[in-house]
């Protein structure tokens, strides 16, 4: 897995109208689902949870995020990761413009690395 930059994945996402940003989300999946394989709760499938959101104007894909967080908790905890916030305050943070790419590329560096997934 390849660290993420959080600047690039912010400006790609404004150059392409947001349109990268649903593949970044897939790639965020796919991290998610590396550096914890077997979460206690399942998470949805993210283009499930993307055609979806279509229909319900965005809902399940908030739904999805929170999974998502959840999962990441779990396995922040399970190494002694605590520097993130709860599920909850972290799906609110996907709300604020450009913080949202930091944290979650953070998130995701910090519990891939301390697993040994980063190249």
């Amino acid at each position: 897995m390849s660290k993420l930059n959080w600047v690039v994945e912010c400006l790609i996402s404004m150059v392409t109208c947001g349109l990268y940003g649903i593949f970044f989300w897939y790639k965020i999946d796919t991290n998610m689902r590396k550096i914890n394989p077997y979460p206690s709760k399942p998470v949805l499938n993210y283009w499930l949870a993307f055609l979806i959101g279509l229909v319900t104007g965005g809902i399940v894909m908030w739904v999805y995020y929170y999974q998502v967080f959840t999962a990441m908790e779990e396995e922040a905890n399970k190494i002694g990761i605590n520097k993130f916030y709860s599920p909850i305050i972290s799906v609110l943070i996907m709300f604020v413009p450009f913080y949202s790419f930091y944290y979650l590329c953070d998130y995701q560096n910090t519990l891939a690395e301390a697993k040994g997934l980063l190249r």
